[in-house]
């Protein structure tokens, strides 16, 4: 197969066909997101995807996954492509080039009846342009977390037509939720938008990353007063001060290399009138570099020398904008870099200036991007031009590193932990990990990192206490952590940790994101857009532990706090419609059942976030429960399992004081506010660990949250 490529006629009459939807006058294309020229653009899209096998789903933001089988069903999917849409004075190029070489790709392979090991997906993002609907990378920003869905559906365009109601216009409402999925590698081929490669006569660049990018409003104050009377050395003119700062920083910025940037890109005087010194000078600062670590230090040390002005001045800095620099994954990098060496192509590494759908794809799993160059650099504009030749050699490099990629067994490590389960039940339960039940003797434990934690108004428990005027403390909250480790360690629970990462601020909740089982762990479907990438931390995890994964949530929304091993063999699971919802909760039920288990699902108001706000087993046959809130049907099963209730009051509950954690062994953590239950524990003879934690409590979780069992003794 090395000796394979694509068919150069074919890619071009792809390219050709799809500019004559929405072509311009002078040779662009003006297809926006989600208008009726970019529904026709998809469809004879999925119309060639559909000529050679492809099957397609779309999701709720309106991206298409196209789905190609590999030979082994277990292995997860290689995903490759960019986005159809365009500016509304565009070219035929910017992203449309890197769908339709991944359809030549696959028509390439079809050609030779080759079948990869992997599944491939030819992934077609939605809104990558933000020219009709902001911001711009929405589908793929909604997919990897890190924009909101509800947000980006009430964005509305320059009509006040609604993203929501484009996509109900244009038939591209799919009833898949968009959110990130496990994929073992991900490649979007682009132009350059960009010179450097036309200038080193290069046809590839192997992109490494992604500038990282910071924008700043610097004030600098002084003193209006008419232009004639005042002598020039008893003025207060901020106009002199921006005279010394420019020149400071921008030779700061230089010793930091070719690769950092500076752009002064607006310039305001306040007041604006020919004869009278302005008592305000406001420019903007945009500062660039690939590595974050020199991007934080060159801009604070820019700064600072915006803010050494004369005295009789003074500077005020406000941050306006920041994107942290992004660095592609070395694997996908290095089988692009060996393909394009393999092709005798002339290639280069390449940090790219502008943003793309690879750079939220990035944040959720290992990802690469392929350059090729563009006619003096020109884009997002009707003369955007890019050689034949360099379409043909971009796709090339495209073919062979999806080859390598999705032919290789061991890309990515968890591929062979992924869903052990057998399809028809009788898995093999575990013998150094799982757990059968919420009230063994506790052995191993997985939390979640304090180091980003911090309160957000997403759930009701941060939220009042947010409005109430009281703040958070990470100092405190460190120490109250710390104090909850204490006790773990003090009863001889092994202790692991998730890797801290700043935009999982909430994943020291570890019991969200994944439960554990007799079989393996279940890695969970988050319900708020900013926690979907926690799935990838916690599969990092498990890897590490060499732990196998029973499987993975696909069908809905699902997340631990909702799902409980009540005993062996019978599992409690309530479902709000939010952060469980019923599909999600009803595939889980699919698998239990296989095993031979009882699952009862228990539908409850969705103010109370998880179930296990208000119903939590303290020790066999005995749960705290919050008895005026919790359903009916769920005090009617409990009872027909025969296990007592200790009857947690609604003002107690609601500051988690049911959230708590059996150690086995008539032992238990709970939270000191949680009276009622420390005064029943301590009437029934258990010992009880109550560490205050009530910093962390009011971020929304408490013990049980906090608390994934990895291993209990029965």
């Amino acid at each position: 197969m090395t000796d394979i490529q694509i068919k150069p006629q074919r890619l071009l009459s792809f390219i050709a066909e799809m500019a004559n939807i929405g072509g311009t006058a002078n040779g662009g294309c003006n297809r926006q997101a989600l208008t009726e020229e970019d529904r026709i653009g998809r469809s004879l899209f999925l119309k060639w995807c559909n000529a050679i096998g492809g099957v397609a789903r779309l999701d709720s933001m309106g991206n298409i996954f196209v789905h190609f089988k590999g030979t082994d069903t277990t292995k997860l999917p290689v995903l490759m492509g960019s986005h159809l849409d365009t500016q509304p004075s565009g070219g035929k190029f910017d992203g449309v080039y890197g769908v339709l070489a991944a359809l030549e790709v696959m028509s390439s392979l079809h050609d030779q009846n080759i079948t990869l090991v992997h599944p491939v997906e030819i992934v077609v993002w939605s809104n990558e342009e933000g020219s009709r609907f902001s911001p711009a990378m929405s589908g793929s920003g909604v997919f990897a977390g890190k924009l909101s869905q509800s947000t980006l559906y009430q964005s509305v365009d320059d009509q006040g037509i609604s993203y929501h109601q484009a996509l109900l216009a244009t038939d591209q409402l799919g009833e898949l939720p968009c959110q990130a999925f496990p994929f073992a590698a991900a490649l979007e081929l682009h132009i350059e938008q960009g010179p450097i490669l036309e200038a080193e006569q290069k046809s590839i660049g192997i992109v490494t990353g992604v500038q990282g990018m910071n924008w700043y409003q610097i004030t600098l104050s002084g003193e209006t007063t008419h232009a004639g009377p005042t002598p020039m050395s008893m003025r207060k003119d901020p106009v002199q001060g921006l005279n010394t700062v420019l020149p400071a920083i921008y030779a700061k910025v230089a010793e930091y290399g070719e690769q950092a940037r500076i752009t002064i890109g607006k310039i305001t005087t306040i007041p604006a009138s020919p004869n009278t010194v302005p008592e305000h000078v406001i420019f903007t600062l945009d500062l660039r570099h690939p590595t974050q670590s020199i991007l934080d230090k060159m801009s604070d040390e820019v700064l600072t020398l915006c803010q050494q002005v004369p005295p009789i001045l003074s500077a005020k800095v406000d941050v306006l904008w920041q994107s942290p620099a992004v660095e592609f994954d070395p694997r996908c990098i290095e089988v692009v870099r060996h393909s394009a060496k393999k092709l005798n192509m002339n290639a280069m590494l390449i940090v790219s200036g502008a943003g793309h759908d690879s750079v939220y794809l990035s944040t959720v799993g290992s990802t690469g991007m392929i350059f090729v160059p563009c006619k003096d650099g020109i884009s997002h504009n009707e003369k955007e031009h890019v050689e034949p030749e360099h379409l043909i050699a971009g796709g090339n490099v495209l073919l062979h590193s999806l080859m390598q990629l999705a032919q290789e067994k061991g890309i990515v490590k968890m591929d062979n932990l992924l869903s052990r389960r057998q399809i028809n039940g009788g898995t093999t339960p575990l013998t150094d990990w799982g757990i059968a039940s919420e009230t063994g003797r506790l052995k191993e434990v997985l939390v979640g990192p304090i180091d980003h934690f911090e309160w957000r108004s997403g759930n009701s428990t941060s939220r009042r206490h947010m409005d109430a005027g009281e703040r958070y403390d990470l100092n405190v909250a460190k120490a109250q952590y710390n104090e909850m480790l204490d006790v773990y360690r003090e009863t001889g629970v092994n202790v692991h940790f998730l890797n801290a990462k700043s935009e999982q601020p909430y994943s020291i909740y570890a019991r969200d994101s994944s439960v554990m089982t007799p079989w393996g762990p279940i890695i969970s479907q988050m319900y708020s857009p900013w926690r979907q990438s926690e799935w990838l931390t916690v599969l990092e995890f498990y890897t590490k532990q060499n732990i196998p994964i029973f499987d993975v949530v696909t069908a809905g929304n699902f997340e631990g706090g909702d799902f409980m091993l009540i005993e062996p063999g019978v599992v409690l699971c309530g479902y709000s419609g939010e952060r469980t919802n019923q599909a999600g909760m009803n595939q889980v039920k699919g698998w239990f059942e296989k095993e031979g288990w009882e699952f009862q699902g228990i539908k409850f108001d969705s103010h109370f976030l998880h179930m296990d706000v208000q119903c939590v087993m303290v020790a066999e046959k005995l749960a705290a429960v919050c008895t005026a809130v919790a359903p009916d049907n769920l005090l009617k099963w409990l009872k027909s399992k025969n296990i007592d209730i200790i009857d947690i009051p609604y003002k107690e509950a609601m500051e988690l004081g049911c959230n708590i954690v059996s150690l086995g062994d008539e032992r238990v953590l709970i939270p000191s506010d949680s009276l009622t239950l420390r005064d029943q524990c301590n009437a029934r003879g258990l010992t009880v660990f109550d560490p205050d934690i009530s910093m962390i409590t009011k971020g929304g979780g408490g013990v049980h949250c906090m608390c994934q069992a990895l291993k209990r003794d029965e």
